[in-house]
């Protein structure tokens, strides 16, 4: 399975030639369970902006969920948020927006499967975010980490990743395809029309990615961006570098204590370099265009990864976005602040304090298998969970969530068990409440384990960004006394129908009243290739769409919240 780091190596230049007058301060979170992304804002020529990223969800296998925010900076509110389906894969490595005359916007992402080829997808929104179509990419095992989506003069968007380029109009439909590794750090627009392409200590301009010629540079491109002036700022490794329409060298400074994910954001003519330091704090530096000097620099410490600075010409505030939280990929969010003075200074948060549990957790043998991981064959009964949490801000809170996640059973590859539940309990600040968590928690672990660390976290959805992340999370240890039998579970009866089939399967579960929601359902083939994950809350039907998947014998295993229901064989006609 491919895990590598997201790197933020796409040019955006994010100026806007008309003023805005947005004044006032604000805070925003997004998609605040689990892990998140928010990768880039992109200006829309009405003053709008639009956020987009992905959150990344474990029904038993991890899915991939690309997302868009609309706002509106002269009012300062969220227009509307939007999850984009896409073809189902385990991780998102890059997603792009392409806006258009009408309002609408092309949405493109690139995906990578568990050890399997995984299509990326492509969609068009109208301008109120309805999603028109979306269309999947034909797989030819090349795995594209970084994306583009580049207008045609007809239309038609070019969708550009580093090891292929596929043309489609407007419709949807696919005119051309071509594969071959492109092996680009980024494109940047250019003010006279066509694109810079970068990277491999290379650059090279060209009009639709064809028959390119390159010229060397003397270190890495990572990122670049054209000035008003018409000249370039060249972001490498170790220099900063101002260079000439001609693309000659005008001037460089040195870079230091910066990792080389860093990249430069302008807004109206004020350079921005955002990056991360060696000891891993979050670093943005305000540099002066002309003279690459360094004007100022603000650390975020460990809490706030700024991923793009938006500044909006003749406004007193800098709009800082990014990710937050224990990885710095568990909210993204949006955040106001003074221009002379920034500074993350959110009024909301509640901490968890405490779990308690009603019985001692119960360790027994269970009969699901991973050979991946051939000693967790042991299940733990914790039964009823309490959790403490505290409003440790300054401000009242009405709503917040209390979250986990946890290793799951998985044939092949790696998955999680997760829990997210939203509560509406205002607490003033000091306040501080004991709630149920999970009336019956159930966990796969380690052979014969004695002792076991639950670890809780409480995020806020109310759209505010949390003051003091580092409260949020608590682990406690429980001792697990042995157990030789299950704790007692009616057994279940699903029915299968058609088996086989060509279209749709259906899952009738009887028996339901004690299982307990969300729940998943994956297919596997007899090699053991997971083909199929995806995670729903209602029952006692399931109906699953099995013309997208190829003929043959599967295995199924359906599981609640605590424990498998139901494995078994299914077949998939043409």
């Amino acid at each position: 399975m491919k895990k590598t780091q997201s790197v933020l190596l796409l040019c955006a230049l994010l100026c806007l030639s008309s003023p805005s007058h947005s004044q006032t301060s604000g805070d925003y979170q997004f998609h605040f369970q689990f892990e998140n992304t928010l990768q880039r804002w992109v200006p829309a020529p009405d003053g709008h902006w639009f956020g987009v990223g992905w959150s990344v969800s474990y029904p038993g296998f991890p899915v991939g969920v690309p997302f868009i925010i609309k706002w509106n900076p002269q009012t300062d509110n969220i227009v509307w948020t939007k999850e984009v389906p896409m073809p189902w894969a385990e991780f998102i490595f890059d997603v792009a927006l392409l806006l258009l005359p009408d309002g609408g916007a092309y949405f493109g992402a690139v995906y990578d499967g568990c050890d399997y080829g995984t299509s990326d997808g492509l969609a068009r929104l109208d301008a109120d975010g309805n999603i028109l179509w979306t269309v999947t990419t034909p797989w030819d095992g090349s795995y594209g980490e970084r994306l583009w989506l580049i207008p045609y003069p007809n239309g038609n968007v070019l969708f550009q990743t580093n090891t292929y380029q596929i043309e489609y109009d407007g419709e949807g439909n696919m005119k051309w395809h071509d594969s071959g590794w492109f092996d680009w750090n980024g494109v940047a627009p250019r003010q006279n029309g066509g694109y810079l392409v970068y990277g491999n200590k290379k650059y090279g301009l060209t009009n639709l990615f064809l028959n390119t010629i390159y010229q060397s540079f003397p270190e890495e491109i990572v990122y670049a961006c054209q000035l008003p002036s018409g000249n370039w700022l060249f972001l490498g490794y170790e220099n900063l570098y101002r260079v000439s329409p001609n693309f000659a060298i005008l001037s460089q400074q040195p870079i230091a204590g910066i990792k080389p994910w860093s990249k430069i954001v302008l807004t109206d003519a004020i350079g921005w370099l955002t990056g991360e330091s060696i000891q891993g704090n979050s670093i943005l530096q305000r540099i002066d265009t002309a003279t690459l000097e360094v004007v100022a620099t603000h650390d975020f410490g460990d809490r706030y990864q700024i991923n793009t600075v938006i500044h909006l010409q003749g406004d007193s505030l800098v709009w800082l976005s990014g990710n937050t939280n224990f990885d710095k990929n568990q909210t993204a969010f949006l955040k106001s602040a003074p221009l002379d003075a920034l500074a993350i200074l959110p009024d909301h948060s509640v901490a968890l304090t405490n779990i308690r549990l009603e019985n001692e957790p119960k360790g027994f043998a269970n009969s699901c298998f991973d050979p991946a991981d051939p000693d967790k064959d042991f299940s733990i009964s914790f039964g009823k969970v309490f959790v403490t949490v505290k409003n440790t801000g300054k401000e009242p809170v009405e709503t917040f969530r209390v979250n986990a996640q946890f290793d799951n059973c998985i044939t092949i590859c790696k998955g999680f068990y997760q829990i997210s539940n939203e509560y509406s309990a205002p607490m003033q600040p000091g306040d501080s409440l004991e709630l149920v968590f999970e009336d019956h928690l159930y966990l796969e672990a380690q052979k014969n384990v004695s002792l076991f660390e639950l670890c809780l976290w409480v995020s806020l959805p109310d759209g505010h960004l949390d003051s003091h992340p580092e409260d949020d999370k608590w682990c406690q240890s429980f001792s697990v006394v042995s157990s030789e039998a299950e704790p007692t579970r009616k057994a279940h009866n699903v029915r299968v129908v058609p088996n086989p089939a060509s279209t749709e399967i259906r899952f009738y579960i009887e028996n339901e009243r004690d299982i307990k929601s969300p729940f998943s359902l994956s297919l596997v083939t007899p090699t053991g290739q997971v083909v199929w994950a995806e995670h729903f809350s209602t029952i006692p039907t399931h109906a699953l769409d099995c013309s997208r998947l190829p003929a043959g014998l599967y295995f199924y295993e359906l599981s609640d919240c605590c424990s498998r229901i139901a494995a078994g064989k299914l077949v998939i006609t043409d």
